[in-house]
């Protein structure tokens, strides 16, 4: 496993990536698309295991984020795949794992214990098919973490690469209202339609004034002004 590093959560002890091969959702922009790895190495083809990786002792006591660097949970993955992945997070029950997905409708096919935190990646509540790719409509993964939400799963929404939204986002989260949103910005400069630093300052202070929690990613500041969201925090 690796230890967190880059753009990722800081929260975050270790990253576990038993999935590779392409990922079905094929969003514009994908950090492992424009990679080696992702163009010709093990993230390219179709979606597979990795026996080195599920071989992999897992420990104990670690924040673990599954499959950083794919969407497990996406349609076209093998049920045998996650069921393979689940269950061998389960022969390490002393951790907390991380799931994020932009299907996760697909969770409720899955019998997945409760010391896991249940997320999803929410860019905007505008669809941008061209830079979302096949992934679920934004409403989609919004409805699906509400019924996450009331089978008591820790649940969380990560806005990233933030794009240009409406208010119907901040709407939207708070009834939702998850455990915690992560917040940042595009880290790879795709030329997306991003909003205003005062848009974001705003959303944020919306999701604090309704008591969730807030994480925002030192990425978000080239948006926002370095620290200037942190100030308005109710």
């Amino acid at each position: 496993m690796n230890k967190t590093n880059g753009n990722m959560y800081e929260w975050v002890d270790k990253m576990w990536c038993p999935l590779q091969g392409q990922c079905p959702h094929q969003c514009s922009y994908c950090c492992v698309e424009h990679t080696p790895a992702g163009r010709m190495g093990v993230y390219s083809g179709p979606p597979r295991l990795s026996k080195r990786q599920m071989g992999l002792n897992l420990g104990s006591g670690k924040t673990v984020f599954v499959c950083h660097l794919g969407d497990l949970f996406a349609d076209g993955i093998s049920s045998f795949f996650i069921a393979e992945v689940i269950r061998r997070t389960q022969e390490f029950p002393d951790n907390t794992y991380v799931w994020q997905t932009k299907n996760p409708q697909r969770y409720h096919d899955f019998r997945i214990r409760r010391n896991c935190a249940l997320g999803t990646t929410i860019e905007s509540d505008i669809w941008f098919p061209k830079i979302m790719g096949l992934a679920p409509h934004p409403l989609e993964r919004m409805n699906a973490m509400l019924d996450a939400k009331q089978r008591s799963y820790r649940t969380f929404v990560t806005v990233e690469p933030i794009l240009e939204f409406t208010e119907q986002l901040a709407l939207d989260l708070v009834a939702l209202h998850p455990d915690w949103v992560n917040v940042g910005a595009d880290s790879k400069r795709h030329n997306l339609p991003e909003p205003s630093g005062d848009k974001v300052r705003g959303l944020v202070v919306t999701l604090r004034e309704a008591g969730i929690e807030v994480r925002e990613k030192p990425n978000l500041a080239r948006i926002t002004g370095k620290g200037t969201t942190t100030c308005l925090t109710p």
